[in-house]
């Protein structure tokens, strides 16, 4: 896993023409680095839609899963922000969004950037939590 990750965040970052050309359903899979090594895991669907005023992501499959809102942050990457959950649990929001989130509700907290690597190819690469760093690879 960890020649993958190298490779992956090797990759150049490419110029993402608009919100539009990342709507699409995606396979997404995740690649987790932590004290006790490296894993990845694999493709499940995931999906970037508009929804209101935004540009969601949202990965539903798998005992763990993401939610949440893409905004541009430059020529080649946009922001995530966004939470995690797991298969059975509602569907938490980002704690700024909450009127008085609890710690609890912090704990779900998840923010990235995503970035085109490549023709129908992205990374979102998610700020490190716990010691742990996780990456998002996409594709069509």
């Amino acid at each position: 896993a960890v020649a993958e990750i190298r490779k992956l965040l090797n990759q150049p970052h490419l110029k993402i023409a608009s919100p539009a050309s990342l709507e699409a359903d995606w396979r997404v899979r995740s690649l987790k680095l932590s004290p006790f090594g490296a894993n990845a895991y694999p493709f499940f669907p995931c999906r970037i839609f508009p929804e209101d005023d935004a540009l969601t992501f949202q990965k539903s499959k798998g005992s763990q899963r993401r939610h949440g809102l893409l905004g541009r942050s430059g020529e080649s990457q946009f922001l995530f922000l966004g939470a995690s959950y797991h298969e059975g649990d509602p569907l938490p929001a980002y704690s700024a969004w909450i009127d008085q989130p609890t710690e609890a509700d912090r704990e779900h907290d998840s923010a990235g950037h995503l970035y085109k690597i490549g023709p129908d190819h992205l990374l979102i690469l998610f700020a490190p939590k716990n010691h742990r760093t996780e990456i998002y690879e996409l594709m069509r």
